[in-house]
């Protein structure tokens, strides 16, 4: 990064956009450079998770698209190629969108709009008539067994199912529905319970239909302040400021340097730094491994730092002031957009002015 030449546009108040090239030390190719920096907290800027439902994959530019205040937008975490859910924490208006019995790490924000780091895991119940028994997921798209949730926020997709042995009964308002091991729908204002593993099956299988159920559940966390809006976060490669880390793995599916995303705190969590490099098969332009990732963002000057999904979903929309549209600023790795189950948005309203009338 020494010595490279950045280009900055001043997206909106707090909203800063740097994109830069540089031909890497090894002469291996260019590396294309793109950097947010939010200012959190800053009036009239907020963030908003960009989706359809948790498995429905759609282009971010499509998931942009009608959002008239959004000045970027990025990728967010990891997600199921198969049922195109996250396999990470969503948190949305403080309700679990996907969330396990699993401890995981999270960046988000709390009601105060503060930016918090933590871990997170569901603590959720299902009565059903005199009984109960513990949740283990919402929403999953990959469990580790016991009961599972799944609500409207899932989309029309068929739930997963691991093998024939599953079990899953939906719960409307006339109470629990019949047992089957077929392919299952969520259904109009309601939920389905699915059972993976012997025990479950076995509760989930001894209710008689129509059993009143009820849910009751609540993310926990390791931060003071619940989160509001949470994303899950993979590898932690700025541990502490200035530090690179050079003990993470380096390959992904396709190559060693993919196209990388990751998610930084600047200014003891004042600013959100947005990290992105391209990749361009066939070309110059080439990613970075996940070492070269960690001096990447550590020279960006973060306090921390994590990976999220990379390669083929790494992208970054921008409103530039001189265009005025909201475009693409990354090469898309897979030659077009990746759907995504979920993107961040950041957007910018300009606060109104509250007069206050003097009197004589």
């Amino acid at each position: 990064m020494p010595g490279t030449t950045w280009h900055t546009h001043k997206l909106a108040p707090g909203v800063v956009l740097s994109e830069g090239d540089k031909t890497d030390q090894n002469g291996r190719g260019l590396v294309k450079m793109h950097v947010l920096r939010i200012t959190v907290g800053q009036p009239g800027v907020s963030f908003q998770p960009l989706m359809h439902a948790v498995a429905q994959r759609t282009p971010l530019s499509q998931l942009a698209h009608g959002h008239s205040h959004l000045v970027a937008a990025v990728n967010t975490g990891y997600f199921d190629f198969e049922s195109g859910a996250p396999t990470q924490p969503l948190i949305v208006n403080s309700q679990p969108l996907v969330l396990s019995t699993r401890k995981q790490p999270v960046l988000g924000f709390t009601a105060a709009r503060a930016l918090q780091f933590g871990t997170v895991h569901l603590s959720a119940t299902v009565y059903a008539g005199s009984k109960s028994h513990t949740v283990t997921g919402i929403n999953e798209s990959q469990t580790n067994g016991g009961l599972q949730s799944y609500n409207g926020a899932w989309g029309s997709k068929a739930i997963p199912t691991n093998s024939w042995r599953d079990r899953a009964r939906a719960v409307t308002a006339a109470g629990l529905g019949a047992v089957t091991s077929r392919q299952t729908y969520v259904p109009h204002g309601g939920y389905v319970l699915r059972a993976d593993g012997s025990s479950a099956s076995q509760w989930l299988d001894s209710l008689p239909a129509d059993t009143k159920t009820s849910f009751a559940g609540e993310v926990a966390t390791t931060t003071k302040q619940k989160f509001v809006q949470a994303y899950g976060v993979g590898a932690e490669v700025v541990r502490r400021h200035g530090q690179v880390r050079n003990d993470l793995p380096c390959s992904s599916a396709n190559t060693e340097t993919p196209a990388r995303t990751a998610y930084g705190i600047a200014d003891n969590g004042k600013t959100l730094v947005i990290g992105e490099v391209e990749d361009h098969p066939g070309t110059a332009v080439h990613g970075l491994d996940e070492n070269e990732m960690s001096g990447f963002m550590a020279q960006l000057g973060v306090d921390r730092a994590w990976d999220v999904d990379g390669s083929g979903s790494t992208e970054m929309l921008a409103r530039l002031p001189s265009s005025g549209v909201l475009a693409q600023r990354t090469y898309p790795a897979d030659g077009k957009e990746r759907p995504m189950p979920v993107g961040l948005g950041i957007s910018y309203v300009k606060p109104k002015v509250v007069r206050h009338k003097h009197h004589t």
